[in-house]
């Protein structure tokens, strides 16, 4: 009886063991298959699902193919079976004992739409106020899109005033907003809004930075290309690496200066300037590399690239700026730690733009024929796009930053920001992996 009972525990804890590694391997598949990033159609989330199981069932044993179901409210359900050989089970009672059949499922759910603009500023102080604002004929065209706007200052953390428009799917807004003097904004989940002060999704709340735990480039720690400011007025292609000194790029309109960038290659510009008045500042300790490092796109110049990351490093007056009739146009890094990435701020850990810190916005200019796709990523200042500066339309964009800010259309009418949401395009920049958790992928069961 001893023996036999110890053979019947030895069974168990083989089905108890096979059950916990078919568990876990339905739910890697269910979650990859409503990974936003990695599967954003039917099809390709089944394969996605189907991948992941097999690359995490049991190998010591016969599974069959698991069974992948879409269900209502954008869930998938992923089920598996299989049979687990008996050997004591089958000694004491016979033929019907051979075999135990053994399942196990999950099911994850993936949200209405991805989130493709979140702004950061969530203190509730007078700095926090107009954390998102459009401003006299601004327009942000973005339907598939879903916004988070973590700033609680009442009653204008949103800010919406005299004709300009917010175009989403939803708008997650703790605090309440103002919406003036002809704005509006029109949502899918919720209609149109001429006035901010409710809820735009209920319970929702402010959401951590996505990409907090990114780490900065390795050119970030290099040595610096440039002894002091570079002024380019003939077009090239700039070797990458760490520029510490003002690079400005400039020409004829008509002529304009083209400045390319080397595939692959990830670009760190700015310096870590000393900022005085911050005891705390560990850049004071030391000579400053340099006061400051604008890239700076003026009047006929142009900065295009593909594959590429730029880093913008230091305090204070780091910045990037691109003045009419200047344009950036890139696509981010398709590999790596930094793939989808294509604009990227060093992010110091608290120092917010509050008009003591990061007092340096990054600026898209009247005329600004820009084209980003990847993520646009400002923790620590504000995005602003002044009069008719809008990013042409490309695959998909996203902006993370501190604050964003779309300003007067100008005499030719509505200033418009298009921000697209095709992940799925042909040849589209990969999303970043860390933003499956932002796209709030859970299991449900």
């Amino acid at each position: 009886p001893l023996l036999m009972g110890g053979g019947l525990a030895i069974d168990y804890m083989r089905m108890a063991n096979f059950q916990r590694e078919l568990q876990h391997a339905a739910d890697t598949a269910a979650l990859a298959g409503a990974a936003f990033s990695t599967a954003p159609t039917e099809a390709l989330r089944r394969i996605a699902a189907t991948n992941a199981f097999n690359a995490n069932k049991p190998t010591d044993i016969t599974v069959s193919a698991p069974v992948v179901t879409f269900l209502s409210g954008n869930r998938i359900r992923v089920n598996a079976t299989s049979n687990i050989a008996l050997s004591f089970m089958r000694i004491n009672w016979g033929a019907a004992a051979t075999t135990k059949g053994v399942s196990a499922g999950a099911t994850a759910k993936w949200p209405e739409a991805p989130v493709c603009i979140h702004t950061l500023k969530d203190v509730n102080t007078s700095i926090a106020s107009k954390s998102f604002a459009l401003n006299s004929n601004a327009v942000i065209n973005a339907p598939g899109c879903h916004v988070q706007v973590n700033s609680n200052f009442a009653p204008d953390g949103l800010y919406i005033n005299s004709s300009s428009q917010l175009l989403a799917a939803s708008v997650c807004l703790p605090g309440n907003g103002d919406i003036n003097s002809g704005g509006s904004m029109i949502t899918t989940v919720g209609g149109n809004y001429t006035n901010a002060n409710e809820t735009m999704i209920p319970d929702c709340a402010a959401k951590p930075d996505p990409l907090s735990s990114l780490t900065p480039p390795a050119v970030a720690s290099e040595a610096c290309q440039n002894t002091s400011n570079l002024d380019i007025t003939s077009s090239m292609t700039l070797p990458p690496g760490r520029y510490c000194h003002r690079i400005v790029i400039r020409g004829p309109p008509s002529h304009p200066t083209i400045v390319t960038l080397v595939p692959g290659a990830e670009y760190a510009f700015g310096g870590d300037a000393c900022v005085p008045h911050l005891s705390h500042s560990p850049q004071c300790s030391t000579t400053p590399v340099v006061n400051g490092g604008e890239l700076n796109i003026d009047v006929g110049g142009k900065m295009i690239g593909t594959d590429n990351l730029i880093y913008m490093t230091g305090n204070n007056t780091s910045r990037l700026n691109v003045n009419p009739n200047g344009a950036l146009n890139i696509r981010g890094r398709s590999t790596g730690i930094h793939k989808g990435i294509a604009i990227m701020q060093k992010n110091v850990g608290g120092l917010k733009n509050d008009g003591v810190n990061w007092t340096a916005e990054s600026i898209f200019n009247s005329n600004a024929d820009s084209k980003i796709e990847g993520v646009v990523y400002l923790p620590e200042t504000k995005l602003q796009y002044n009069s008719n500066s809008g990013a042409a339309l490309t695959n998909w964009m996203l902006i993370v930053a501190q604050d964003l800010e779309v300003n007067s259309g100008g005499a030719s009418g509505t200033n418009t920001l298009d921000i697209g949401s095709n992940f799925s395009a042909p040849g589209a920049v990969p999303l970043p992996d860390l933003f499956n958790s932002y796209y709030r992928i859970v299991l449900i069961d």
